[in-house]
């Protein structure tokens, strides 16, 4: 149960790991209780191993880590390419569908293939919620359940 089991590699294979299943409509889980999966270690070491990652500059975040996304110096370490715009998030488009190939590929690489079942329209619906506010976002679900249910606006 120590930082010393988990590399930074599995950190960045977890990181992958989340975005592939965020755009691609699966589980959806936080990279670090990808890692707890993965590593059998405790959440919080998985943590730190986490702020330790982006402590050296392989992780970058807004607001959050649970959220972040992989820096160049992470692609390097990797020994990959980074992608030409490192910072798609789940914009859909070619550079979503560029990063979500060499994830898939490294994942797989790894040992640790992607699989996330979703049908379109639901990737679609996820992904305007993800950029809407949370207000609004929260507005049109209730909306959308009051039509599907027979309900008025």
């Amino acid at each position: 149960m120590a930082m010393k089991d988990i590399s930074d590699r599995e950190v960045l294979l977890a990181y992958m790991m989340a975005w592939c299943e965020r755009v691609g409509g699966g589980e959806s889980r936080w990279p670090y209780d990808i890692l707890a999966g993965w590593t059998g270690q405790p959440v919080k070491v998985c943590w730190r191993c986490v702020e330790r990652a982006s402590d050296r500059g392989l992780l970058g975040c807004g607001v959050s880590l649970r959220t972040g996304w992989i820096e160049r110096r992470g692609y390097d370490m990797l020994g990959v390419p980074a992608p030409a715009n490192v910072y798609a998030r789940d914009g859909g488009g070619k550079d979503t569908r560029e990063i979500l190939a060499l994830y898939k590929r490294l994942l797989t690489e790894a040992g640790r293939p992607v699989v996330v079942a979703a049908s379109k329209p639901q990737r679609e619906a996820r992904h305007i919620y993800a950029i809407l506010d949370p207000f609004v976002a929260s507005a049109i679900r209730s909306a959308m359940h009051d039509i599907e249910g027979g309900g008025r606006l």
